[in-house]
């Protein structure tokens, strides 16, 4: 049963079962004896039976030991009588033989708890490793060559890097790739959300996006030639993508008897979506009938306004949310061979490309199945041999940016010749739009964590970024934007002076104050780029353009479903006007901006001395105390 939510997939303790009795052949040889009987407890076990009344209830292999044996007699005698359920050999023999061998010294393997749903995938993928290893060495995106340097036009501008290249195709060779993550999520790319692009500043989910009910199968090649057209798929697939995601909201919901019924009632659409799918016979037939039996087990309850939640057990959130993955394993297939077809001019390309991004959100298992499907190079050939509208273009940019949130999807876009054509597009300025989704682009190659190219000549590239924020209108836009902006400057010791010198501070301002553009994961990167400013000592222009106001919201900022985001930007807030305040004009802002106050608020709320955050505010109060005691005592 679910105690919390049904995103809890730690499979419950299966109950215990009797030793069930070996089956007695005639040929029984001493061979089979260890299985009954560990080697060096016999006398053990003759002791324990003999000085301790057990239980009757308990089961032991040996406890049809002669009840009426002396304890005097010797140990062969003892051994002689004992009675072992279906082994009618000689058991002194078959010990003796057992003692002469070289396994006798053997200590047995202690029983340990089954292993746990993700466990046992774990486990799965690791066996699966040796028979994917062909297919590893066939498929060119997964087992790239080296990445060519870029093109004569951009050298000078950009270069792979060598090093992380080299890491990445190490770890695609020993892992699953779950661990480079950006944020995935069921839901939408609303500002209000969580965004398709990370940032590698922490702007994003960090939760690992490492898919729980993993259905691929990497060790044979399924054969799309009788897949139905995404033409006929159209339809179907909206429908079901946007019941898959109602679904994973409700999975990661805590558990009332509402929820209960609307995912009770959600999953039957879900069944009766799959069943009219023109692609029903490609799909995984025995786990769609186990959770239509589900399914109606659940819905017996004979008064339907009540809902028995000790029914709906992990096992039902499992079996969901892999019938879930192995439907939408079914539609990149879909996809990506519609994808190798198109030219990219008819109406269906942008709404196949928007379907894809929403299925690679659920996971990177959907991604790494999109690249297999050869989904980048497709991509890359319709942008390079065709001139795609600009809401196409907007589209295939985007989706080489949650392609590339994994590490073999940045390496199949180099390795392919993609990266000139995302500097081209951040470069040109026929359109902001596609600018600022090569933006997105540029921020997976260039995070922090694992950079797959180093910037030269980062100056056009700031100026151009800076452009584009100021003219963001929505959240996503002006966090793309802002997350490769803070990337770029990460990666050139000159960099912070560069967006310094482009007048930053102003311009982010602006953008942060314009209308829905104040988002959560907005201010991480505003509070990013403010944090390196101030630790150039930069501290007269920061006061300036003002910049306190801003830094000192922060200081009190909550959001009720990004905790965990608010305490890293009050965090850096804090950080960065203890920066300010150790220079007489930052001390002198912040008192100006009734810092004393704003901070004895913090502090009020929170009175955790130990906290790093609380002792950082403190000092800053200090310090305002001291130089303004007889202002602030008043």
């Amino acid at each position: 049963m679910l105690s919390t939510s049904l995103g809890n997939l730690s499979a419950p303790p299966k109950p215990q079962r009797r030793i069930a009795r070996l089956r007695s052949v005639a040929n029984d040889c001493a061979a089979s004896l260890p299985q009954l009987l560990e080697h060096n407890s016999i006398s053990e076990t003759m002791n324990n039976n003999f000085g301790d009344k057990r239980d009757a209830s308990s089961t032991t292999l040996c406890s049809s030991v002669h009840a009426e044996s002396c304890p005097t007699d010797t140990e062969d005698a003892i051994i002689r009588n004992i009675k072992l359920p279906g082994f009618r050999g000689n058991i002194s023999r078959a010990l003796s033989q057992k003692s002469n061998s070289p396994s006798v010294c053997r200590t047995p393997t202690p029983r340990t708890a089954p292993p746990s749903y993700e466990q046992f995938q774990v486990l799965r993928r690791s066996s699966m490793k040796s028979s994917s290893q062909s297919l590893h060495h066939k498929n060119s995106i997964l087992s790239p060559p080296p990445p060519p340097n870029p093109s004569s036009s951009r050298s000078n501008t950009v270069t792979v890097n060598g090093v992380h290249v080299k890491q990445a195709m190490n770890i695609i060779d020993t892992s699953t790739d779950s661990a480079n993550t950006i944020l995935r999520s069921p839901y939408s790319t609303r500002s209000d959300s969580i965004t398709s692009v990370d940032s590698g500043q922490c702007s994003g989910d960090q939760v690992e996006r490492r898919s729980l009910c993993s259905v691929r199968q990497e060790s044979k090649e399924e054969d799309d030639s009788g897949m139905p057209s995404y033409a006929r798929m159209a339809s179907t697939m909206d429908h079901v993508l946007r019941t898959s995601s109602a679904l994973y909201t409700l999975l990661s919901s805590p558990l009332d008897p509402s929820i209960c019924r609307d995912l009770l009632a959600k999953s039957s659409v879900f069944l009766q979506l799959l069943e009219s799918s023109p692609c029903t016979n490609y799909l995984p037939k025995t786990e769609i009938a186990r959770l239509k039996m589900n399914v109606q087990e659940l819905q017996k309850n004979p008064d339907k306004g009540i809902m028995d939640m000790n029914n709906m057990t992990n096992f039902f959130a499992i079996l969901l949310r892999k019938s879930i993955e192995s439907v939408l394993l079914v539609f990149v297939r879909i996809i990506g061979k519609y994808l190798s077809e198109t030219n990219g001019k008819d109406r269906l390309t942008p709404i196949c490309l928007e379907h894809l991004i929403h299925i690679c959100l659920f996971g990177d298992e959907l991604c790494i199945e999109a690249i297999q499907k050869n989904c980048i190079s497709s991509v890359i050939k319709i942008m390079k041999n065709d001139q795609p509208q600009e809401n196409t273009l907007r589209f295939l940019l985007r989706t080489l940016a949650v392609l590339c949130g994994v590490s073999k999807g940045a390496l199949a876009l180099l390795t392919q010749g993609g990266l000139d054509i995302v500097v081209d597009r951040l470069l040109s300025i026929s359109s902001s739009i596609c600018s600022v989704e090569a933006a997105g682009i540029l921020t997976q190659l260039t995070n922090p964590q694992s950079a797959f190219i180093r910037l030269n000549n980062v100056d056009p590239i700031i100026s151009r970024l800076l452009d584009l924020i100021d003219q963001c209108k929505s959240g996503d836009s002006l966090l793309l934007a802002t997350a490769a902006l803070n990337n770029v400057t990460l990666q050139h010791p000159n960099g912070v002076d560069i967006m310094y010198r482009n007048n930053a501070i102003c311009r982010l301002i602006s953008a942060y104050n314009r209308e829905n553009c104040a988002t959560i994961f907005v201010q991480e990167q505003i509070v990013t780029a403010f944090s390196r400013l101030a630790a150039r000592h930069l501290d007269y222009q920061m006061v300036e353009e003002n910049s306190i106001p801003v830094l000192l919201e922060f200081l009190s900022l909550t959001h009720p479903m990004h905790g965990d985001y608010c305490r890293r930007i009050r965090y850096k807030a804090a950080v960065c006007i203890g920066t300010l305040a150790n220079s007489d004009v930052g001390l002198q802002a912040l008192y100006d901006n009734n810092a004393y106050a704003i901070l004895s608020n913090v502090l009020y709320d929170d009175n955790n001395t130990s906290n790093p955050f609380n002792m950082i505010c403190n000092s800053i109060r200090t310090k305002l105390e001291t130089k303004f005691q007889s202002e602030s005592a008043v």
